[in-house]
């Protein structure tokens, strides 16, 4: 079976300047090494969520961990498909400040702590927001709040891929830093200095 990323990288095409410009500005603002990320650029966030509804291998033995609540629509129905178990989580799920987390739980279970190398399990997929976006949940200077990027790691740990959802954050007005914890797949928004257009794109580890 090949890999997310070979799929992936067959959406792949030329760069336009400005796409080149948006792109640079992405991996200055992250932190994360261009040789080990594609990019792909789309229309509209739904679009990258469809991509990987078609690429990702969901089967009777994977799951479908979700926290968007939103254009994730198309991987749900990918999942529900290929037979996958769809979970479905409210955001409250990711405060760390809950003791016994119903994540952490849905996380480790299911044939707990993977054996493999992290990140070649294949147990399912994880989506989740790296901003919250209800009424009041802001940060410093009236930023929307964020989530700890902890659930990267631990969910990678234990054999999930990981999509994380940036695209609340306008990159190359605001930056967030995913060298640490290196996701998987990373839908962007981002607005390069030199431009008036805002762009988004789908960030895929290679090997992923």
């Amino acid at each position: 079976m090949e890999s997310c990323s070979a799929n992936l990288a067959r959406y792949e095409r030329p760069l336009s300047a400005q796409e080149h410009q948006a792109r640079s500005t992405v991996f200055r603002s992250s932190g994360l090494r261009e040789q080990d990320y594609g990019v792909i650029f789309v229309q509209h966030p739904s679009q990258a969520m469809a991509v990987i509804g078609e690429v990702y291998p969901f089967s009777a033995q994977t799951m479908c961990l979700n926290c968007l609540g939103g254009e994730e629509e198309p991987i749900q129905d990918a999942a529900r498909r290929a037979g996958a178990k769809l979970i479905s989580a409210p955001r409250t799920w990711l405060d760390l400040r809950i003791p016994g987390s119903q994540l952490s739980l849905n996380i480790r279970k299911s044939g707990g702590r993977s054996s493999t190398r992290e990140g070649t399990a294949n147990r399912g997929l994880f989506a989740f927001p790296a901003t919250a976006t209800s009424v009041g949940a802001t940060g410093p200077n009236g930023t929307a709040a964020r989530y700890s990027l902890h659930w990267v790691s631990e969910a990678r740990r234990n054999g999930f891929l990981v999509l994380l959802d940036t695209s609340a954050i306008i990159i190359g007005r605001e930056s967030i830093a995913l060298s640490t914890h290196r996701p998987d797949f990373v839908l962007c928004s981002v607005a390069p200095p030199t431009a008036y257009t805002r762009y988004y794109c789908l960030l895929f580890r290679r090997g992923a």
